[in-house]
């Protein structure tokens, strides 16, 4: 066994045993030999007068040419041939930092100025916006927890706090994020194909304690029938990729899982350990897109995404759910199966139960990020299973429920926060507001008890059992699902580029509504974030995206209103947000750590300070002190009233804030 094993981890990433016509071994020369001769001459032909974009366009092209450039080493174990790839020169990376450097030039001196008032600078509003040596930018929408980091964001901000330096901390916070969403070069190079030990393999086969066992990504009886014969040495599947990214994906997961509960080990280490079994994982994922592949290769990439999803490591969720949901729609998965395939009934089952799970985790990511969709659903005539096959770890339950919270999500993201849904009439707008607050609220009303969030929470204990994470995540969707519908009346930025910035066409009940709504929601959120534990299993979503969205939007409430009665016990719970972003950093030796938190608790405690020593009279509240009053007069030209006349395309997140100094010497360092 254990020779079996060793030799399996001198082998290619892929786990058939030859290097068989269109694997990774047999077509990694061919591409060498065939692109390199190519490459070095597009790059030698580029001058100082190109354009941003073809320079940008060279410039991801010889990111790439070190990696070709370099020849496999070619090892030969028993006549079966394994490439592997060495580190590239620090002369390629140098001679791509060269090429942006002389087209960030040619690009005014590289600042991005005012808008222009003529129809011609509007043109191309997004190419204006996105700065030439942005070779690694990144688009998050009005409606993303980052809104307020945007220009419009931070300029409304400046003007209700009179600070000068928030940029700084935006700064901070969206470089640190943005690290995450990319890989460092040395992550994807010198792959090392580990194999534990049947034992181990067994330990790290999770089924317990897992968000996605929830929603059933990996069929358990198929899974484990298919590890004993794997470690048989007797396994014949014509997947080979795909039960290697599989398998590989839940030891990375599992490990992570295993190691928090049972060890002393620190939040690193299980993130270096688990990392070491995903990379093998992705080293066949050109396979999985680009091969004849079954429905394991969907189930593979579903769970990658849901790895990546882990707060220890890069946040890569966003491509590979896209990859899951055009795969998954490549094979019809998003329909309903036809008589004609003589499907089943428990394949049907596979089919459906595994698409809606792409589709809650890819709704779920794009709404966050504020990106498009990948999945249209007017596409969609497969049907929501009211069972499980035999053996499945789903919960039918809690996932039809989470079924139809993505689509109201999803409903969320296409009439409130796209392009055309800003160009409707006001009147259009107010109505969808409505529709779907009612619809969302009704979704609530229909959870079981147990798991259905109230208005206000003082504080929530969920049991550790299998409905852990479905209870959680119906709080944190259902409140984070109200903040996004609020949002074009909660986000002054975005309230003043609708309806300009006066009272218009709404009702000064409609911004009470949504601003209570709104603020009481980031309430909750934060009180269930007290709550959670942090170690190296733990999720993105619950640890830090809900955390920190619900910060952001209370700390908007409160410079909006720094004089409601409220206004000192919200702070004081920014404090409590800024001590658990505080914890994370401990918990995480430094490498996770969001001073952005601190210093918007300090902005808001000084705002309130400032006001409550002025003449401002103090905005009325309900009888529960947390309320704006049904009869408050609202300042609208004070709150929603915006520096400059904003539209939809001065929302490129990353490129308000970044210093065009700070951009090039971090793009040249990576």
């Amino acid at each position: 066994m254990e020779a079996m094993i060793q030799n399996q981890n001198r082998l290619s990433p892929s786990v058939s045993d030859t290097a068989h016509p269109g694997s990774i071994s047999s077509q990694s020369t061919l591409v060498t030999q065939t692109l390199v001769p190519q490459l070095g001459n597009v790059i030698n032909d580029v001058d100082a007068t190109s354009t941003w974009n073809e320079a940008q366009h060279v410039r991801s092209m010889s990111m790439e040419n070190p990696l070709l450039g370099n020849s496999p080493s070619m090892s030969l174990v028993s006549g079966k041939v394994a490439p592997s790839y060495q580190d590239p020169p620090t002369s390629a990376i140098q001679d791509s930092a060269k090429i942006v450097q002389e087209s960030a030039q040619n690009f005014s001196g590289g600042h991005i100025g005012p808008r222009e008032n003529s129809d011609a600078a509007n043109v191309d509003k997004e190419a204006t916006i996105l700065a030439p040596q942005m070779v690694n930018w990144e688009h998050h929408g009005p409606g993303s927890w980052l809104s307020v980091c945007s220009r419009p964001g931070l300029d409304w901000v400046s003007q209700r706090t009179g600070v000068a330096d928030f940029d700084n901390s935006a700064r901070e916070l969206i470089s640190t994020w943005t690290r995450r969403l990319t890989l460092d070069r040395n992550k994807l190079t010198g792959t090392k194909h580990r194999e534990p030990d049947p034992e181990t393999a067994w330990k790290y086969s999770y089924f317990e304690d897992s968000f996605d066992s929830t929603l059933g990504i990996v069929y358990r009886p198929e899974f484990e029938s298919a590890l004993r014969a794997h470690f048989r040495g007797d396994l014949v599947s014509g997947d080979d990729a795909a039960w290697f990214a599989l398998r590989k994906t839940v030891y990375a997961s599992g490990c992570r899982i295993y190691l928090s509960k049972n060890t002393s080990m620190s939040f690193t280490d299980i993130q270096t350990e688990a990392w070491s079994y995903f990379q093998s994982a992705m080293s066949v994922l050109i396979e999985l897109l680009f091969t004849p592949t079954g429905l394991l290769a969907v189930r593979a990439l579903v769970a990658m995404t849901f790895f990546s999803e882990g707060l220890g490591n890069p946040a890569l969720e966003y491509m590979f759910c896209t990859s899951a949901a055009r795969v998954a729609q490549a094979k019809g998965l998003h329909r309903r199966p036809a008589k004609a395939w003589n499907l089943a009934a428990h394949d049907e089952l596979h089919y459906s139960w595994l698409f809606w799970a792409i589709y809650c985790c890819e709704k779920h990511i794009a709404h966050r990020s504020g990106r498009p969709s990948a999945i249209d659903d007017d596409e969609i005539s497969c049907q929501i299973p009211s069972e499980a096959c035999p053996g499945s770890t789903l919960d039918v339950e809690a996932f039809t429920y989470l079924i139809r919270h993505a689509q109201i999500s999803s409903q969320v993201s296409k009439r409130l926060m796209s392009v055309k849904a800003f160009q409707q009439p006001p009147n259009t707008l107010l109505e969808t507001v409505a529709q779907l607050d009612h619809q969302l609220r009704e979704w609530r009303d229909s959870l079981p008890a147990s798991m259905r969030p109230d208005d206000r929470l003082r504080s929530l204990q969920v049991p550790r059992d299998a409905r852990y994470f479905p209870t959680i995540l119906m709080h944190y969707a259902y409140y984070g699902s109200l903040m996004a519908i609020h949002t074009i009346f909660a986000y002054p930025w975005v309230y003043s580029t609708i309806f300009g910035n006066g009272r218009g066409i709404v009702t000064q009940d409609q911004v009470i509504f949504s601003s209570n709504t709104v603020a009481e929601a980031a309430r909750n959120i934060i009180i269930i974030a007290r709550g959670l534990e942090i170690n190296g299993a733990s999720i993105q979503w619950p640890t830090f995206y809900y955390p920190m969205i619900g910060l952001i939007n209370l700390f908007i409430h409160i410079l909006k209103f720094p004089s409601l009665p409220s206004a000192r016990s919200d702070v004081a719970l920014l404090d409590v947000a800024a001590g658990y972003f505080g914890h994370m950093e401990f918990i995480t030796a430094g490498e996770l750590s969001f001073p952005f938190a601190r210093d918007v608790a300090t902005v808001a405690r000084q705002t309130v300070n400032k006001t409550s020593k002025t003449d401002v009279p103090a905005i009325t509240s309900t009888e529960d002190g947390f309320s704006l009053a049904p009869d408050v007069d609202i300042p609208f030209s004070d709150i929603f009233c915006a520096s400059q006349d904003f539209n939809l395309d001065d929302w490129s997140v990353f490129s308000s804030v970044f210093s065009d100094d700070a951009l090039m010497n971090r793009e040249i360092a990576f």
